[in-house]
């Protein structure tokens, strides 16, 4: 009994552990996406100057001194709308992970949580990966001198994605501990399991021969 008692414990101590851990990490993609979003969209960090005529609009991503001044400005409106669309639905997502306090069906639904969880991870990937790609070249970034910016938005870009990575398997350790306890299957409960059955089939066994002997 007092074995099961502490198993018990022990499973909603990390139960909610793991939860706190989890809607940390959703606040942080939210603070991380803002802080993109501010850095793309003020002019004066110069990695992305859009308040002038289209002429004269400068993006910092695939700028080089030999090749493009201007940069590309379609990479900087992509970095903002994977910034945006992450932003807020990192948002719903602390909302809807949220719930798992008061209601115990959310928890057994950690798969869809999983899923998104999942489809974003490869969006923040995909994001992070043509930020890093598309890097202005030195020239530019001494030009300018936004290299702390454009290192600051392929930092976010990439740990927003490994944020996501985490909570693919938080979602899933969350449920599982909740049901379970944490528990692992091991040789001796196989055994114990297989006694169990054998024990239970004996029994149905004598049960028939009685009823067949009345």
């Amino acid at each position: 009994m007092a074995r099961r008692i502490i198993g018990a414990y022990m499973g909603d101590a990390t139960v909610a552990s793991l939860f706190s851990v989890k809607m940390l990490f959703y606040l942080t993609i939210i603070g991380f996406s803002i802080t993109i979003l501010g850095l793309m969209g003020k002019s004066s960090d110069g990695i992305w100057v859009h308040s002038v005529p289209a002429a004269e609009e400068y993006c910092a991503y695939k700028s080089s001194l030999q090749v493009n001044h201007h940069g590309i400005a379609s990479y900087c409106k992509y970095i903002v709308a994977v910034a945006a669309i992450g932003l807020v639905i990192s948002f719903f997502e602390f909302c809807y992970a949220f719930l798992g306090i008061f209601f115990k069906w959310q928890q057994k639904l950690w798969y869809i949580e999983g899923a998104i969880n999942l489809f974003f991870w490869a969006w923040w990937l995909v994001g992070a990966i043509v930020a890093t790609a598309a890097r202005p070249s030195t020239g530019m970034l001494n030009l300018h001198n936004n290299r702390t910016e454009v290192n600051a938005v392929e930092a976010l870009l990439w740990a927003n994605m490994c944020l996501y990575f985490f909570n693919i398997f938080l979602a899933f350790f969350i449920y599982w501990v909740g049901e379970t306890g944490g528990w692992i299957p091991t040789v001796a409960d196989y055994r114990v399991l297989t006694s169990i059955e054998k024990d239970q089939n004996i029994s149905k066994g004598a049960e028939l021969h009685q009823e067949e002997s009345a």
